[in-house]
């Protein structure tokens, strides 16, 4: 009788071309980076290329500490598809949804599904490597001839083994940007600005799945020349603060809740600011032991408070979203 193992972290679970821009080269560069020095070799050029000499090498050396992470303290071995192969492995995808997820701010959501890859006391460390080579600030809003500079620094330091404390500080050139205004007639196409931002935080396990998480995040930007001459950007806040607490059981239920508090911004009007507001989010996840069916439930503002937005768009309030995936 032969022996048959099947090695879950494997399974197709969907397409390459269906993940975001960002999810989707993670995806490639690991591929890329686990397979031999040639290949490793044309990550590194790549890496160079499109993100500078100065912040390429550090997301790779972020990628290859994430690859180690997972290698030391991984629940399983990570398993991954060839480089050309279109479709999505469980644990490329797994993976793919913690740089999105930290990329995008939303650290107690990486913190989650961190836990699913490696040891629960390791899981600070693999969103706060991460949330680097999520490289959040190529998500600004280009136009076609859009270009970024950035010089970036970070520093973890692990505090005994259940915490986790971080900094790291951004400085970027931005040039050709746009943003939508809600109206057509009323472009806002800044040629160039510069920001820099700075970012503290922390992270601490309770045990039994359950972990604390802060960050405080300090932003000076500005537009250089226009009308909005010295205004700061749209969506970088003076100052931003979240606290929340996340938890993951092995019954595959999950969830975090967060408070998040936004300082005066950008109005789009020269010489006035939004005011600050404090908001709450709550997530509920669950996922099924053989990792086929998965649920969540996300609720954003939890308490319906106005949030104002720049050029006089309506505000937002609560924000209700649902997902369930199906894995065949």
């Amino acid at each position: 009788m032969n022996a048959h193992v099947r090695h879950r972290g494997g399974a197709p679970v969907g397409m390459v071309a269906d993940l975001d821009p960002v999810e989707a080269g993670l995806v490639i560069y690991l591929r890329l980076y686990c397979s031999g020095p040639e290949a490793r070799h044309q990550a590194e050029r790549d890496f160079a290329l499109s993100l500078g000499p100065d912040h390429g090498p550090e997301a790779l050396e972020s990628l290859g500490q994430i690859c180690a992470l997972c290698a030391d303290h991984g629940r399983r071995p990570l398993m991954r598809h060839g480089i050309s192969c279109k479709c999505l492995g469980a644990d490329e995808a797994c993976l793919a949804n913690i740089v999105g997820a930290a990329g995008t701010g939303d650290r107690e959501e990486a913190m989650l599904l961190a836990a699913l890859m490696v040891r629960a006391d390791m899981a600070p460390r693999l969103a706060g490597l991460a949330e680097t080579l999520g490289l959040a600030p190529l998500r600004f809003p280009y136009q076609n001839d859009g270009e970024l500079s950035a010089v970036a620094l970070r520093y973890d330091r692990e505090i005994g083994s259940r915490a986790l404390i971080g900094v790291e500080v951004q400085h970027l050139d931005l040039r050709n940007l746009t943003y939508d205004t809600g109206d057509p007639i009323n472009s806002f196409n800044p040629d160039r600005a510069k920001a820099t931002v700075a970012t503290l935080q922390g992270d601490y396990w309770l045990g039994n799945g359950v972990g604390l998480t802060g960050a405080l995040t300090h932003s000076d930007s500005r537009i250089e020349g226009g009308v909005f001459d010295n205004s700061p950007l749209p969506e970088m806040p003076d100052w931003t603060a979240h606290l929340g607490v996340g938890w993951l059981k092995p019954s595959g239920f999950g969830g975090n809740l967060r408070a998040v508090w936004t300082s005066k911004r950008f109005s789009g009007v020269p010489g006035q600011s939004l005011p600050s507001v404090l908001t709450f989010d709550a997530v509920l996840t669950w996922e099924s032991r053989d990792k086929r069916i998965a649920a969540g439930l996300e609720v954003l503002n939890l308490l319906d408070r106005p949030v104002a937005l720049p050029w006089q768009m309506a505000a937002s309030g609560r924000e209700l979203r649902a997902n369930l995936a199906v894995r065949f």
